[in-house]
This record gives C-alpha cells, sequence and structure tokens, in this order.
C-alpha cells in the first residue's frame, strides 16, 4: 500500500482532470505516534476500520483506507451534496468520538478526478493530495476543515460569486492565524465535556498535545455557555473565560 505523501510531492503539479471531485482526508488522531508500538498500531488499524464502517453505507461518496487515513470521495457533487455530505459527516464524527474516546483530524479538498492504478496500487489525483497536505500541514485542531484556497474551488465550481458561501462549515483560525473553514461536529453532550477534560489532563506534559483539545473545549463553552459551570475548577483558568 502506497503511502498518500509517497505517489506526489506537489499536488498542485497533477492536472489530470478539472478541478470538479471532494475529497475528504481523515486522520485518527495519535496514529503517526503509534507506528513503533505494534499492539498500538493494530488497535488504531481496527478503529479505522470501525471509522470507514460508519460511512460505506453512504451513496454520497466512496471510501478508501490508505495507510493510516481514510479518504472519502465524490466525483462531480452537486451544490446542495455537499452541505449534505458535510452534516452527515458532522454526525458520524461525534458518534465515534463518544463510542471510541479517539478524535478525528481531516483535510477537504476540490481537486481532479481520484485514479486508481490497480497494478501499482498508487492513487493519483491533486485533490487527494491536497486534502492529505492540508490534513498534515495546515490543521492543527482535531477538526475536518479546509482553507480559503479551497473554500474558493469550490464557489467556482458551482459558479458562485462573493466571498460569503462557506457551504455549512464554521470559521475558525489555525494556530499561525491563517483562516480555517471545519466541520461543526459539536452537540452538547456531558460525555464529552468529561472527555475533553480526561484528554487535558492526561496530556498536560505534552502542551502540543494538550492544547489540541482545549482548543475544542473553549469552542465547546463558546457554543455552549451554560456548560461552564461543569467543568473540573482547574481549567477555569485555561479556557479564560470572563465571568
Amino acid at each position: 500500500m502506497s503511502f498518500v505523501g509517497d505517489f506526489q510531492s506537489n499536488p498542485e503539479e497533477i492536472s489530470i482532470n478539472n478541478d470538479n471531485s471532494l475529497f475528504i482526508w481523515l486522520d485518527v488522531l495519535g496514529f503517526a505516534e503509534a507506528v513503533d508500538d505494534v499492539e498500538k498500531y493494530r488497535e488504531l488499524s481496527e478503529l479505522l476500520k470501525k471509522f470507514q464502517a460508519l460511512f460505506v453505507e453512504s451513496d454520497k461518496y466512496d471510501t478508501k483506507i490508505i495507510s493510516d487515513g481514510l479518504i472519502l470521495y465524490t466525483k462531480e457533487p452537486t451544490e446542495e451534496m455537499i452541505s449534505l455530505i458535510f452534516k452527515e459527516i458532522a454526525e458520524k464524527q461525534f458518534e465515534f468520538i463518544l463510542k471510541n474516546k479517539y478524535f478525528i483530524r481531516g483535510g477537504i479538498a476540490i481537486g481532479s478526478r481520484y485514479e486508481s492504478d490497480e497494478v501499482t496500487d498508487q492513487f493519483i489525483s491533486n485533490g487527494l493530495a491536497r486534502a492529505y497536505s492540508l490534513e498534515s500541514s495546515g490543521i492543527d485542531w482535531p477538526l475536518i476543515a479546509t482553507d480559503e484556497k479551497n473554500i474558493q474551488r469550490i464557489r467556482d465550481m458551482f459558479i458562485i460569486d462573493g466571498n460569503h458561501e462557506f457551504f455549512g462549515l464554521e470559521e475558525a483560525f489555525n494556530k499561525n492565524g491563517k483562516t480555517i473553514y471545519f466541520i461543526d461536529f459539536i452537540k452538547e453532550d456531558e460525555t464529552y465535556l468529561k472527555l475533553l477534560e480526561e484528554k487535558i489532563f492526561k496530556f498536560k506534559d505534552t502542551p502540543a498535545v494538550r492544547n489540541k483539545y482545549v482548543w475544542l473545549l473553549r469552542y465547546y463553552l463558546h457554543r455552549f455557555e451554560d456548560s461552564r459551570k461543569y467543568i473540573d475548577e482547574s481549567l477555569k483558568g485555561i479556557v479564560l473565560w470572563v465571568i
């Protein structure tokens, strides 16, 4: 099986077809760190299969596991279909998190039609490479998101003028202050809130990881202000709200 990063060095260089297909690259957080731990890697591989199983019955896209991630792709989607896909992913993302206590990060991109060479087991599409590259370098939080360039590509695909159509995605910033647009999967749920607290405490000595969950906690409390009274007292300084 080929790693996504192996088959193409620059996703902008391949242009087999027009940019008319949607690609969403999904990654279970913690997979990369488990490569040298056989048991952990096996556990996460099984989780990835469970995650894929949530999507296989949908008629809106196809799915395939590639290396340590999952790709969802739709050839020539309609404008209405893209918004429905994002809503469906949000439901499945939240379901997976609550059930398995693992979070998902992903990249959303538009690109050329997905091509597969069954002989060499290579996968070729600038859309696939764009989604992978975006997830690995542009999305810092446990979110499935895209950037301004790919939002514009979606608008261009449907000949949409203006800069205010986000197809149901929410706007935020990555750690470098660049704008991203993400699938808002969060629902008001006490189990989810406690899971975020557990992750923050678990990674208290690993700030780079801990801060991913701090971001989610801040966003959750922004969305559901009444939940502030339920969080652990020791976290109140971390989320920095105004009393």
